[in-house]
């Protein structure tokens, strides 16, 4: 990959992004909105435990709608514009393409990311044990959201039928908040705690509350401090191979022709 070529592309797609007024309003008022809307819905319980499910509600709606709907839009309207024919028919190789497509959303959830931990750890009155394993579950959640945007952009014929095609994986991301899962009979919690969206959603939980909210309400071991990595291990180990399959799917099935 030749970085020039790249950050050319990037800056081009980061320029259309800010120009989309839908997508840009998506992304800055929904995952800091609900965020703190949830917490204040469960303000009287302990801090911590606020922060952490804020933090991991936040987590899923800015992968949701800042990464994963952002890229599924701009690649379904870069195909049917043919941009991104001409641009395969350029220098630009597939990688290039997929990651400067992918750059606006990644650019824009670490910085809200950042936000988020500096607003929570004012109003829980303390940091969550290491950030560090927040950023490292955000970066695993951002290429499988970016692997199955494009995934789902395959079997979207136009960037409206994208409110639909979206549905499915929006869906799986809000049942997999922990507070659901807790509720859910032990056979379907055990298949859902291993699908992405869930794992991204304890890795978050544990780097805050020191367990999964499951094993807090059954009064399991909670880490502190760099610990929480131990607590994540399983987490983090699934989350990398649904990174590196859904991955590979992506690129193997992207869709670069269009539907006209």
């Amino acid at each position: 990959m030749k970085f020039s070529r790249y950050f050319a592309l990037a800056k081009a797609e980061t320029t259309q992004f800010l120009r989309n007024k839908t997508l840009l309003s998506m992304g800055l008022i929904f995952p800091i909105g609900i965020g703190l809307i949830s917490q204040q819905l469960a303000q009287g319980g302990e801090d911590r435990l606020v922060a952490a499910t804020s933090m991991e509600v936040f987590f899923l709606i800015t992968l949701m709608f800042v990464q994963y709907y952002s890229v599924l839009s701009m690649a379904t309207t870069r195909r049917d514009e043919r941009v991104l024919k001409r641009l395969r028919t350029g220098e630009a190789r597939d990688g290039e393409i997929m990651l400067a497509i992918s750059t606006p959303g990644v650019l824009l959830s670490v910085i809200l990311t950042a936000l988020m931990i500096a607003v929570l750890a004012v109003q829980a009155g303390e940091m969550p044990n290491s950030t560090l394993l927040l950023f490292v579950g955000l970066a695993l959640g951002l290429v499988i959201s970016t692997a199955l945007a494009f995934l789902t952009s395959r079997m979207t014929s136009n960037a409206e039928a994208a409110q639909m095609t979206s549905l499915p994986v929006m869906v799986l991301a809000m049942l997999s908040q922990s507070p659901l899962l807790a509720i859910l009979p032990e056979r379907a919690r055990e298949i859902l705690e291993f699908t992405p969206f869930a794992l991204i959603g304890q890795v978050s939980f544990i780097d805050w509350a020191g367990a999964p909210l499951t094993e807090l309400t059954s009064g399991g071991e909670i880490a502190e401090g760099f610990a929480v990595f131990g607590a994540a291990g399983i987490q983090i180990a699934a989350l990398a191979v649904w990174a590196v399959v859904l991955s590979g799917l992506s690129v193997r099935f992207m869709k670069w022709e269009t539907n006209r």
